[in-house]
């Protein structure tokens, strides 16, 4: 941009500030160098035609808007807090949003990244965009976020994290299988439920009597990697083992 500015004031043509892109019949320069850029000015000077420009800054909102906040990490990782990888990973992730903060810190609220030039030359707006060097910096450090940092340090534990999780569902699976088989065998009422019709209906009336023994973060594990259907196959296997100690 400083070449811009100085090729400008070489020439003597106006730079008139605009805040809106709204024109129409409107030619994009694609490819803008200093060769094209300045036969383009040198245009503009010798028909005395001004040089409209808008100019996009580093605000200060924005980089309270692209700082990231570390107990925004709670509410992403709590399904993972059981786990002993845990610790671990939240290390990591905190490692790398303070990384993210301290790279945003280094730029300057109202740095100027990108310039946007309009021109009018018979009639057909020249439209063309002249970016600083920290430009492509500033759009790729204010687009991460916490959720993209916490997905990338996971996809680090994924074998861990997989084998552990896996072994937790199983583990589980085995404790609800265990007290419904329990519940089922003490319980007189089943005992009278001779057809599959009352054996679903009592399971669907019963089940929340084992299941409340778990704790939120089993249930929630229970009902996504599970599954209720496991209870009625268990509710079928006990009521065979009764009818067949009945024979």
């Amino acid at each position: 941009m400083e070449f811009l500015n100085k090729t400008c004031q070489e020439l003597d043509i106006s730079i008139l500030k605009v805040t809106e892109n709204s024109i129409q019949n409107s030619l994009i320069m694609n490819e803008v160098n200093e060769i094209n850029l300045v036969t383009l000015l040198q245009t503009l000077h010798k028909r005395n035609m001004p040089l409209f420009i808008e100019i996009e800054e580093i605000t200060a909102q924005e980089v309270q808007n692209c700082t990231l906040n570390i107990e925004d990490i709670q509410d992403i990782a709590h399904n993972y807090e059981n786990y002993s990888f845990y610790s671990k990973l939240m290390k990591k992730v905190t490692e790398q949003v303070n990384l993210h903060n301290e790279a945003i810190n280094t730029f300057k609220v109202g740095s100027q990244i990108k310039l946007i030039g309009y021109a009018n030359l018979n009639g057909t707006i020249i439209i063309f965009e002249v970016e600083d060097g920290e430009c492509n910096k500033w759009d790729e450090v204010s687009q991460n976020s916490t959720l993209f940092i916490f997905e990338d340090e996971l996809e680090n534990f994924n074998e861990e994290a997989s084998k552990e999780i896996e072994n937790n569902r199983v583990t589980i699976r085995d404790k609800v299988i265990e007290q419904w088989r329990s519940y089922l065998l003490e319980d007189l009422e089943f005992a009278i439920c001779t057809n599959k019709t009352l054996r679903k209906n009592y399971t669907m009336k019963k089940m929340d009597n084992v299941l409340n023994r778990l704790t939120e973060t089993e249930l929630q594990i229970f009902k996504t990697r599970i599954g209720h259907h496991e209870l009625f196959t268990v509710t079928d296997l006990v009521w065979n083992e009764i009818k067949s100690k009945r024979k």
